[in-house]
């Protein structure tokens, strides 16, 4: 709610003894019902006090493949069965992944609030520029516990040098507001100098201006690698007639047009005429085209390894 600001703290660690140091957990926030946190803010009382009625918890995944979602006490964290074979790409180190239920973890923010009151707490960092922030949920029987910190990563810390974190936030939310996370939504927007239509800006002193965050469509999260040039002017065709309701500034070209990932200009057989042609279509329909490159990733069976092993570097 409006009357509710956000909190905004950040921890600055020195080192001032004799030896070096190794930060792992650098925690933020402890709350649960053991804390005094309702006490210490007024107003906040009826908020928190009733979280335990069918608490959930939205957990925000690592990356674009991972599941972002509402757990509720019952159910069970949801974890990739690679394990290993796929850390650091689908899994932050520094999270955990819980086996057993009501119990939950989420990367940079999560929402923790309960299903019959409606009423909720966004935790969180407003950035990822120092640390990568990790939280921890159990929803047990007298009330949900929430951890929030940031990963130090055990980086060494020499006698005289210091670290600081980014900022952390905790606001309170009604889940059924039209945008329950904006105020939360437009701090991390500012810390990042990113600007939306509400907003001009460099309207307060220090922020720098930012071009407007462009909103459109990509052919990943449908075609993933199997994409084929029909493809986009299909999905191209649907963004012109939708384009009334649902006005978009990007059409992307995702993995999948190249040969082999290392050969950008060699294309697969679903781009036969390559992507050239279908760029002048997507802005000839009045979309800025978008095309999705990995260049300092080389596929083993790519010509370019093969022709210029030179240009690599082997992994320790």
């Amino acid at each position: 709610p409006a009357a509710q600001p956000l909190l905004l703290w950040k921890v600055r660690i020195t080192n001032r003894g004799n030896h070096p140091v190794h930060p792992e957990r650098i925690v933020m926030l402890r709350a649960g019902p053991e804390t005094a946190l309702a006490a210490e803010r007024p107003g906040a009382e009826s908020w928190i006090s009733n979280l335990d009625q069918e608490p959930a918890f939205f957990s925000n995944g690592w990356g674009s493949w991972d599941r972002t979602g509402v757990y509720r006490a019952g159910d069970r964290y949801q974890r990739t069965r690679l394990g290993p074979l796929t850390t650091p790409m689908r899994v932050n180190p520094g999270t955990p992944q819980p086996r057993q239920r009501g119990h939950f973890a989420s990367d940079m923010f999560s929402v923790v609030g309960s299903r019959i009151t409606r009423r909720a707490l966004v935790a969180g960092f407003l950035s990822q520029k120092e640390h990568f922030g990790s939280l921890e949920a159990r929803l047990a029987a007298t009330g949900p516990q929430l951890e929030l910190w940031a990963n130090g990563d055990r980086a060494r810390l020499d006698p005289g040098a210091a670290i600081e974190t980014d900022w952390a936030c905790l606001g309170l939310i009604g889940v059924d507001d039209p945008d329950p996370l904006s105020a939360y939504l437009e701090a991390v927007a500012r810390e990042h100098g990113i600007f939306n239509d509400r907003h001009a800006a460099g309207s307060h002193p220090g922020e720098r201006a930012s071009s407007q965050v462009p909103t459109g469509w990509c052919s990943w999260y449908q075609y993933y690698q199997d994409v084929s040039a029909d493809d986009i002017q299909r999905n191209l065709e649907a963004v012109a007639a939708l384009r009334e309701g649902l006005p978009l500034d990007l059409v992307q070209i995702d993995d999948g047009f190249q040969s082999r990932v290392g050969d950008w200009f060699d294309f697969s057989p679903g781009f036969p005429d390559g992507v050239a042609g279908l760029a002048a279509q997507i802005r000839g329909a009045g979309q800025a085209p978008g095309l999705w490159l990995a260049p300092f990733i080389v596929g083993p069976r790519s010509r370019l390894r093969h022709e210029h092993p030179d240009w690599l570097c082997a992994a320790a």
